[in-house]
């Protein structure tokens, strides 16, 4: 695998955790946080992490990773697309494409 496209994946994981984490700050500051949200977008940001972390460290490893990145990065979309707040919506559409640029991985050998 190119330098190029393992440097793609880590900047797509690494900007959806970004967002993640941030839409998280923001949602428990508020007045009525949304626990459903909170909960979502931990978990993809923990994913992703996760993700970039394993794939540095051992590619090998990295593979049994990428499944769980994908659904949790799938449901944090559809999580924060019903949200009115560009920013929520902002996130989402970051975890979409994560999610399809590392699904190719599923299917490849990492090494």
């Amino acid at each position: 695998m190119t330098l190029r496209q393992t440097d793609n994946y880590m900047r797509v994981c690494m900007k959806s955790w970004l967002l993640c984490e941030a839409c998280v700050h923001s949602e428990k500051v508020r007045l009525w946080p949304d626990e459903k949200l909170i909960k979502i977008c931990n978990d993809c940001a923990q994913s992703c992490i996760a993700f970039v972390a394993h794939f540095i460290k051992d590619p090998e490893t990295a593979q049994k990773k990428v499944f769980d990145c994908y659904l949790f990065c799938r449901e944090c979309y559809e999580e924060c697309i019903l949200h009115p707040e560009a920013d929520i919506i902002y996130c989402g559409e970051v975890c979409d494409r994560c999610a399809e640029t590392i699904k190719e991985l599923m299917f490849l050998k990492l090494n």
